[in-house]
């Protein structure tokens, strides 16, 4: 190696780093699950909804989709939202992206109220996605808080975790993971 190149391979270095650090955004490293407390506080919000009219793409009262009774709870519980989308921040996402990016599947037994809920009914991975309130039978059948589109407002279901109803059927539970 010749002398000069010898002088300055530690810059060459410490700029190599440095463009390593930048290929991953710093906000990845405060990505992660809510806690238990959060998670039972947007629920407490969700609650305050019931009976909402759905509407779709509805964001905040007075009307609601599925994916945005979550989000407007989510976001009074916390004092605001940040989600990723690929590599960018966002304030706000539909299920698909909630459920590709900022979603941690949980075994059923650790699911707490407020915890995320997803639905299916074969033509995506998700398609309905709803608030899990509390168990009825342990792991075998579920309350959930919802925007329904079938009964046009925000109610609370009873579902079964291994059963399909009107070609739904569950297909994860888990904790919303958010931005700090």
């Amino acid at each position: 190696m010749k002398a000069g190149m010898a002088a300055r391979l530690p810059a060459l270095l410490a700029l190599l780093a440095m463009l390593v650090a930048c290929g991953e955004p710093d906000w990845q490293h405060r990505h992660g699950p809510v806690t238990e407390a959060e998670a039972q506080r947007a629920l407490e919000w969700a609650l305050t909804q019931l009976g909402a009219p759905y509407r779709w793409g509805g964001r905040e009262p007075p009307a609601f989709d599925s994916s945005g009774i979550i989000t407007w709870s989510y976001r009074q519980a916390l004092g605001g939202l940040q989600l990723r989308y690929e590599n960018q921040v966002v304030s706000d996402l539909p299920h698909r992206h909630i459920y590709r990016w900022n979603f941690q599947p949980l075994p059923l037994e650790e699911l707490v109220p407020g915890d995320l809920v997803y639905l299916t009914d074969g033509t995506a991975e998700v398609t309905h996605g709803a608030l899990f309130v509390r168990w009825v039978e342990p792991y075998t059948r579920m309350e959930f808080l919802d925007a329904s589109t079938r009964l046009g407002r925000v109610v609370i279901q009873e579902w079964p975790v291994h059963a399909e109803v009107r070609g739904q059927r569950l297909v994860a539970a888990g904790r919303l993971k958010v931005v700090r």
